[in-house]
């Protein structure tokens, strides 16, 4: 069901347009400088003109994620249209961290143990190690969740790192659900899935230049880190668009 028209007008005009992924078979109109079609309800679309695909217009049209149920819980909360430079935040278990409409949380979270963690909202999370590329040396990930079971990343917006993006290791329970990660430079991988068992990404959005997904059973065992199997992954419904370096899905 279309939910919302879209009229856009881009600077200088163009000859030529796409709407991807293009098996969505979306239909648009397009004259002079203008280029005008529907949305559905969770449409994921990338609207490119005349094949540039350094500048594409990126448009989610997911649903919002709601301010309730968080009772009991600990919740840290960034409020509507607000930026908030926070580090990193190390979250205790059962706690909420709710990003709310328009907010920008300029900051990364990093968990062991946090059993029943909640990562969600509208807003988005920035994160970008200011040391240039190429470099070997350790950098925070935006998202990092070790040794934790239900867990949920719902509706937020990851951008800007580069290197891995959401990394989860020897986690189980998890939920991805209408999350959308937008990075550019190499090792930028979208989600790792290292050692971890009954997980799903569902319906989520993913441009950057590394692999968009991830499935490790180890990661640099010769320094000592502990194998452990993976199991019942399940990625379904999503949008990836990968860059020269990586893979839309990785298994290994």
């Amino acid at each position: 069901k279309d939910i919302a028209e879209v009229e856009v007008k881009i600077a200088g005009g163009f000859d030529t347009v796409a709407l991807r992924p293009t098996r969505r078979g979306k239909t648009y109109t397009a004259e002079g400088d203008t280029v005008r079609f529907s949305l559905s309800r969770a449409d994921y679309f990338s609207l490119e003109a005349d094949g540039d695909l350094d500048r594409p217009l990126l448009l989610f049209a997911d649903d919002p994620v709601e301010m309730s149920g968080f009772e009991g819980c600990h919740l840290i909360y960034f409020k509507p249209h607000s930026y908030n430079k926070v580090g990193i935040l190390r979250p205790e278990p059962n706690t909420v961290i709710f990003i709310d409409e328009g907010a920008i949380m300029d900051g990364a979270v990093s968990a062991d143990g946090a059993h029943h963690l909640r990562i969600m909202g509208n807003g988005i999370l920035y994160h970008r190690d200011p040391r240039p590329q190429p470099t070997f040396e350790w950098r925070p990930n935006p998202i990092n969740i070790n040794n934790s079971d239900y867990v949920e990343l719902s509706g937020i917006t990851v951008v800007g790192a580069n290197n891995w993006n959401v990394r989860f290791w020897r986690c189980h329970h998890v939920l991805v659900e209408n999350v959308k990660v937008i990075a550019q430079e190499v090792w930028s991988d979208g989600f790792d899935i290292v050692c971890c068992e009954d997980f799903v990404i569902r319906h989520t959005f993913v441009k950057n230049e590394d692999d968009c997904v991830c499935i490790k059973s180890s990661k640099n065992a010769e320094f000592g880190f502990e194998t452990y199997d993976v199991r019942n992954v399940l990625v379904e419904d999503c949008v990836f668009w990968t860059g020269q370096r990586g893979n839309s899905v990785e298994i290994g």
